[in-house]
């Protein structure tokens, strides 16, 4: 299979991927707010699997963008799904919403055709109504978009040198087997600002006779 053979396959399986989490949607709707029990949790963990997927599978091939929004709807659902956070009418029309726009951006595909600006726009303003669901946290994107909306304010002074972090990153021993690509993660780091360095930590792989292949030692 060549890569637009897969690209072809990825965009059929994420419509019927993205149909399951709009049947799930609805099914949670009829439940009403406040729903609890074996048919809730059934649900909730349909419409994760669903995002969590296209998050993996995106990621294979380098579409950062859906990658980045993905992530925020799956960091929702996780609370959700850990009963972190309550599911509300307000909550399913947020993440109807989100599943239209997934919808879009992987129905593009198939026209080789580049994002929209209408298209960019109505995905920040949906980071920003998923960003109150995350614990209050804002990605520097979010932090980005906010400020872009923000009224101005004086610039503050410049600083010498240069504003740098340094992470640490170990992948979990399963997160192959669960469909995460690491190098997705990278490509949505640098979607965030500019990576200077990137080394390979090896330290946890095995002894050959041990080695796994489906088990994650990477670190970086």
């Amino acid at each position: 299979m060549n890569l637009d053979q897969a690209k072809r396959t990825f965009i059929i399986e994420a419509g019927e991927l993205l149909e399951a989490m709009e049947a799930a949607v609805l099914a949670l709707e009829e439940q009403g707010e406040g729903a609890q029990g074996e048919a809730r949790d059934e649900a909730v963990n349909a419409m994760f699997r669903a995002v969590h997927t296209i998050k993996g599978s995106a990621g294979l091939f380098g579409l950062d963008a859906i990658v980045a929004f993905a992530h925020s709807v799956e960091s929702v659902l996780d609370r959700v799904r850990g009963h972190g956070l309550e599911l509300t009418g307000e909550l399913l029309g947020l993440m109807l919403a989100c599943h239209d726009h997934l919808a879009g951006l992987i129905r593009d595909l198939g026209t080789d055709a580049p994002a929209s600006d209408q298209a960019r726009a109505e995905g920040d303003q949906l980071l920003l109504r998923l960003a109150p669901y995350l614990g209050g946290a804002l990605t520097r994107r979010e932090v980005r978009m906010e400020a872009a909306h923000a009224p101005l304010a004086a610039a503050p002074p410049e600083q010498p040198g240069r504003d740098c972090w340094h992470l640490s990153i170990r992948f979990g021993p399963d997160a192959l087997r669960n469909g995460m690509d690491p190098l997705s993660f990278v490509r949505y780091l640098a979607t965030l600002g500019e990576i200077v360095h990137l080394a390979s930590l090896f330290g946890r792989l095995p002894e050959r006779e041990a080695f796994d292949p489906e088990t994650c030692h990477l670190g970086l």
